[in-house]
């Protein structure tokens, strides 16, 4: 079997009423040479496993692998990039949509320039997919940088495994993403941004960011274990570090949306 440029990784959790879209989106992609893993973290929903098996009969570039018990998103990614062969990693949750160009264009921005770790502009949408906002970022993103709390979003990295070998996630509920980006930058310089818009983050009531109570107590967390600092330490890069930056990011949202 001919190993695959790039595996792209979806944990599922009852999540039947947006995966065909997410799948469908992979599938379309004008890059071909892929694999797509999706985990589901054992979904309560009927209706998700004839789903799931549907997609790997139609397309022999999908795999299907099942948790024997909800360990959360974390869990599930690690389950799938232990599986996975590809010389990129790729993530798109399952109810989430790439556009076709995603995985070309962004995998020829990083081998012209030899990037190992980049992600791209994407679209804030509601649960029908219209567009609320774009979030841009700057033309690069350091550690320091990171520790702001970027919106970099899981859904438009991409990792080249031969640079980095094989990583994993931390396996919490929240923030995982952002606690691997901050491990991933003690090992290279920069995360590179692609300056197109190429995937759409679905917002719904059961997003895990929904929460700001909940976002500003993982927050905290993660600085304890990521910058080794105290509870109080802590505390404090919350509110001079995460926040101004966060505030500043709504604002800047709020002024594309209106022009």
């Amino acid at each position: 079997m001919k190993t695959p440029i790039v595996s792209v990784i979806m944990p599922c959790y009852n999540s039947s009423g947006y995966i065909q879209e997410a799948v469908e989106s992979v599938i379309n992609q004008t890059f071909t040479d892929w694999e797509l893993i999706i985990v589901d973290d054992c979904s309560t929903d009927s209706d998700i496993m004839p789903l799931l098996h549907s997609f790997s009969s139609r397309d022999k570039r999908i795999t299907i692998v099942t948790s024997e018990h909800n360990a959360g998103p974390g869990a599930a990614r690690n389950k799938g990039i232990k599986l996975a062969h590809g010389h990129f990693l790729a993530f798109l949750d399952s109810d989430d949509y790439w556009y076709p160009h995603k995985l070309e264009e962004q995998i020829m921005f990083m081998q012209q320039y030899h990037f190992p770790f980049t992600c791209t502009y994407y679209e804030f949408c509601n649960a029908n997919l219209d567009t609320h906002h774009i979030v841009t970022l700057p033309s690069k993103l350091n550690y320091q940088d990171m520790l702001k709390g970027f919106a970099v979003g899981l859904q438009g990295t991409m990792i080249d495994t031969h640079f980095f070998g094989k990583i994993y996630m931390p396996e919490t509920y929240h923030a995982e993403d952002w606690q691997l980006w901050l491990q991933l930058l003690k090992k290279t310089d920069y995360l590179y941004v692609y300056p197109q818009i190429c995937w759409k983050y679905r917002r719904t009531k059961t997003s895990t960011n929904s929460n700001k109570i909940g976002t500003a107590i993982n927050v905290i967390k993660v600085y304890q274990k990521e910058c080794n600092k105290s509870f109080i330490s802590a505390i404090f890069m919350l509110l001079f570090k995460y926040i101004p930056h966060y505030i500043h990011r709504m604002h800047s949202s709020n002024l594309s949306l209106e022009s």
